[in-house]
């Protein structure tokens, strides 16, 4: 991955470059922002300039040994945390998977990561022995004599053993090393992480974020549907279905579900500049679909969405769940302005 071939960004690009020719780079880091930004490839290229033995003014050689290391997914100073399924004991054991999926959807989110590796219905993390496995990796001597780099992808997946020794890093980093956290959701991490990183809010595009996801998409239609109108039998198919994607689909669709009804209400008060995404779907059409979400109902919705979200991470029955759910908003959505 080089800087030239992520699209946007490119103030941060220009910040980044300034830095190393300034050798001002902070030995902590944070790219926050949806994964579709480029937070994981812009890490890559920032670590491959970093070591890269024949630095342009923009960009890396591509050609010198580091480089040709990076392009392998192989350089023996370049090591990765990422969330991972809890029977592996170590996060090494899924780097082969690691590599296929940087190599095929490095803008790709924690759905795709799930789905590239069969994680079913188990809920992923960073578990102590990973945090503890990178750690010992860093205090080792550098392979090739430069910079040792760290990038950590979802570090809000961290258990909390691992962040306070992640935190220990921070704080007193091993010489001659550099970290760096490609966040989704910054505010779930430890303060005192946040406070010790260089955060960098990556930057979004002029336009509208395109909803591609066309499973989530679909699924939510035809939820709002049956709760608007609930056809029992459908419902429970519906729900059947929803319980069998695991545990981490499912957070991520109600936390769909969530930016779909905010907005609606933005819509339904006439803010679309306020809108966080631009849906696409030839069956569904959120002008019509906004009417519904208003100022008597929204809070509530929004609310009980998000208390499943919630009660889906701790280990809720998803079925039962969603039924008392799906009942709750179908009050809620025939609730007139």
């Amino acid at each position: 991955m080089f800087f030239k071939e992520i699209l946007g960004q490119e103030q941060i690009k220009k910040n980044l470059l300034l830095a190393c020719e300034n050798n001002k780079i902070a030995h902590a880091q944070m790219f926050v922002g949806e994964p579709n930004l480029g937070g994981l490839p812009l890490a890559i290229a920032f670590a491959r300039y970093l070591l890269c033995s024949n630095k342009g003014d923009a960009d890396s050689c591509g050609k010198c040994s580091n480089c040709i290391y990076v392009n392998k997914s192989n350089h023996p100073d370049i090591h990765f945390l990422f969330p991972t399924i809890k029977t592996d004991k170590k996060t090494n054991n899924l780097r082969e998977e690691w590599n296929s999926f940087l190599n095929k959807n490095a803008f790709g989110d924690l759905f795709d990561w799930i789905s590239s590796i069969n994680a079913g219905n188990k809920q992923l993390k960073i578990g102590v022995e990973d945090s503890a496995n990178l750690i010992k990796k860093m205090s080792l001597k550098s392979f090739l004599g430069g910079e040792k780099i760290a990038i950590v992808w979802m570090p809000e997946k961290m258990s909390l053993l691992a962040s306070n020794k992640m935190l220990k890093t921070i704080e007193e980093p091993p010489k001659k090393t550099k970290i760096i956290l490609v966040s989704m959701e910054a505010n779930k991490l430890l303060k005192t992480i946040t406070s010790r990183t260089q955060i960098i809010e990556l930057e979004k595009g002029m336009q509208e974020e395109l909803i591609n996801n066309n499973d989530f998409l679909d699924q939510f239609i035809n939820w709002m549907r049956l709760c608007f109108k609930p056809n029992m039998i459908n419902l429970q198919k519906w729900i059947d279905a929803f319980s069998s994607i695991g545990r981490e689909n499912q957070k991520m669709f109600l936390k769909f579900s969530l930016n779909v009804v905010r907005d609606a209400l933005m819509l339904t008060y006439n803010l679309p500049s306020l809108k966080k995404q631009e849906i696409s779907a030839t069956n569904f059409n959120l002008e019509k679909f906004a009417p519904f979400i208003n100022g008597n109902n929204a809070v509530d919705i929004y609310e009980k969405i998000n208390e499943a979200h919630y009660c889906i991470g701790r280990n809720a029955n998803p079925k039962i769940l969603m039924m008392d759910l799906s009942f709750k908003l179908n009050k809620l959505l025939n609730t007139k302005m």
